[in-house]
């Protein structure tokens, strides 16, 4: 088993080969284009192609949230969120923020609904390297019951003091 990886000219060098161009080349395609490459060569060449550098940036309502590097092919939106150890019960399912900076060096922001079945098909549901996902809190969250109470407390706590010195005056 050997790792290979790819220069920054798009070449990569394949012992008893040589230079091996890989530009323009598809990922899916890549495993075919190297055996043929290798016929020749090398007698039944396995080929399997993993990127190395896939990372991924997710944020906001995660369980564990932070950047993660991906070893798959084609990772999906759901595999993000597995890793991130799965959403917050809190998390705004239907208005997903994610970052994607296209060829050209556009930054391309899309809101998604996870929630709707045609996500699925979607050109977010497959990241890309480099996506940044960003979930936000629903609306709610502001008045859980772990912050509502201290608020509903000091309101209280506010009038029956004005109330008090009110009176006494």
């Amino acid at each position: 088993v050997n790792d290979y990886a790819v220069k920054v000219d798009g070449t990569v060098v394949i012992a008893i080969i040589g230079n091996v161009k890989l530009h323009g080349v598809e990922l899916d395609s890549l495993p075919t284009y190297l055996a043929e490459k290798c016929e020749g060569y090398i007698s039944n060449p396995q080929i399997k192609v993993f990127m190395m550098n896939f990372n991924v940036s997710i944020l906001g309502e995660f369980r564990s949230p932070r950047f993660h590097q991906l070893i798959t092919n084609r990772p999906s939106f759901f595999d993000a969120i597995g890793l991130a150890g799965d959403l917050t019960d809190f998390a705004n399912r239907t208005d997903i923020q994610v970052q994607r900076k296209e060829k050209n060096g556009q930054v391309i922001v899309e809101n998604v609904n996870i929630l709707d079945p045609g996500f699925i098909s979607s050109p977010y549901y497959y990241l890309r390297p480099n996506d940044v996902i960003h979930i936000r809190p629903l609306k709610v969250k502001k008045y859980s019951t772990g912050n509502a109470l201290p608020i509903i407390l000091s309101t209280i706590t506010t009038i029956l003091t004005i109330f008090t010195i009110a009176r006494s005056n």
